[in-house]
């Protein structure tokens, strides 16, 4: 079946570039750019409830929903950076995402598979319930919605087939807003040449907002982008214009000058085509060739040496892990710097696991008890450690869920496409959670679109 997407947003929605779509599109760009936040929060309303409208039958809503929780993703950044809230509340994704699913969960007629999505949300409880009534209700929506929203949503895409027409619909109605966001922080950033690149996070190319954030968004749609251009999926009429667009989402998210959503991306797209090309099973290897894998090289090597000369050299010590106190050798660089002080942070979760073993000290606690303790204070980055430290050995249970559950999948998987979109979801979901826990949705929502299963074994390579 192929969903008919609301008339509102086009049906022709999913069809890549088309003057009627550049139009509409642009149109949400000028209404960010006069109106802000009101732009904003119309287009937000206006989307959901189009969404509704035109995908009231419980098929046409567990078809169309991937392509709309693609779509929203940068919609969530863009909300945060323009301050949309309380119009739109800074977690809209982690509510929208939970409510979306258990939608899904109560259209859909049987349940078949994804029973260890329940399991994630029961081991979680524990857990949850340790927090204490001195703890705001945001603190446990930030640290824990997500964890439900990633067992919610690998319980309902397990249990839902598509067509590798509707993904690459979906994939297409994902790229537009991030190209709304991407020319909206060009368009509000100063004159590069104004900007004094340090060796830190860089606001001034992020909105304002956090720069870790920017890069993980800049960074998927990049490796989005280039996972369609992959499959000769064209956005545009043009090759070149493709490549432009994949090289402009990579090298705006290296001027962030926050790492982890670039290097995702990079990691993505490589164990795709490597893997396409030296396993019997993956993905073609005619298609998957030397020309693919020379291209991305020209545009991780060339992408970087243009950011490099953007910023004076500046951005090549920011991957080598530079500070100013090791440049200037008050420092000795180590992997806490290389990191950004996550390391500390990690070490400060084991000990706390150390001493809260089986249910841990409770969601959103670490920070606190870090305090306590005279360790690092600041909230956690890396989703794994945050588990241990919160929900204690059933937490380790949950991580090892979320590792073996993927690669146990992938490797099973015989269908290509489905194959591939695994690699490219499990890897930009799971890898986000090393250097940005669970702050935006993206890691539910591709760790759960990673569970979708394929009606068909077509010929994706003539899906243009």
């Amino acid at each position: 079946m192929e969903v008919k997407y609301p008339k509102g947003l086009l049906e022709a929605f999913g069809a890549g570039f088309s003057p009627a779509n550049g139009l509409f599109h642009f149109l949400f760009l000028i209404s960010l750019l006069l109106f802000g936040k009101f732009g904003l929060i119309f287009w937000f309303y206006y989307v959901l409830l189009n969404f509704f409208i035109y995908n009231s039958t419980p098929k046409k809503y567990l078809q169309g929903l991937p392509g709309l929780l693609l779509y929203l993703t940068p919609i969530e950044l863009l909300g945060r950076i323009i301050r949309c809230s309380p119009y739109i509340p800074y977690e809209m994704g982690k509510y929208v995402t939970f409510i979306l699913l258990l939608l899904g969960h109560l259209q859909l007629k049987t349940h078949k598979s994804g029973n260890l999505g329940w399991w994630i949300i029961l081991l979680s409880l524990p857990g949850a319930f340790l927090v204490g009534n001195e703890r705001p209700v945001k603190d446990l929506v930030f640290n824990y919605i997500s964890l439900v929203n990633m067992g919610l949503g690998l319980s309902l895409f397990s249990n839902i087939r598509i067509s590798s027409q509707n993904l690459k619909r979906a994939v297409f109605i994902g790229i537009w807003p991030s190209i709304v966001l991407l020319l909206y922080l060009v368009l509000i950033s100063p004159d590069l040449s104004s900007i004094d690149f340090e060796l830190g996070a860089n606001f001034d190319t992020t909105g304002g907002f956090g720069s870790n954030q920017v890069s993980t968004i800049l960074g998927y749609s990049f490796a989005l982008t280039g996972f369609a251009y992959f499959f000769d999926w064209r956005f545009f009429k043009t090759t070149t214009a493709d490549q432009i667009l994949i090289l402009s989402f990579f090298v705006w998210g290296l001027l962030s000058f926050s790492r982890g959503g670039i290097i995702g991306g990079i990691l993505a797209l490589l164990l795709i085509n490597s893997l396409g090309i030296k396993r019997p099973g993956f993905l073609s290897p005619v298609k998957f060739s030397l020309k693919a894998f020379l291209l991305f090289t020209v545009v991780f090597i060339g992408g970087f040496a243009i950011g490099n000369q953007i910023t004076d050299g500046a951005l090549l010590l920011r991957y080598q892990g530079e500070t100013h106190g090791t440049l200037s050798g008050s420092k000795v660089k180590t992997i806490n710097t290389l990191t950004t002080g996550r390391f500390d942070i990690f070490l400060r979760d084991i000990e706390i696991w150390n001493q809260n073993f089986f249910f841990g000290a409770g969601v959103g606690q670490s920070d606190n008890i870090g305090k306590m303790m005279g360790k690092s204070s600041q909230i956690t980055h890396v989703e794994y450690s945050r588990l241990v430290a919160e929900h204690g050995f059933l937490g380790l249970i949950i991580g090892l869920i979320l590792i073996i559950l993927p690669i146990r999948r992938t490797l099973k998987e015989k269908v290509p496409i489905a194959r591939a979109w695994m690699i490219f979801a499990f890897t930009i979901s799971l890898f986000s959670t090393l250097h940005a826990a669970t702050r935006t949705m993206i890691t539910p929502i591709l760790f759960s679109l990673a569970f979708l299963k394929f009606d068909d074994q077509i010929n994706i390579f003539k899906l243009k």
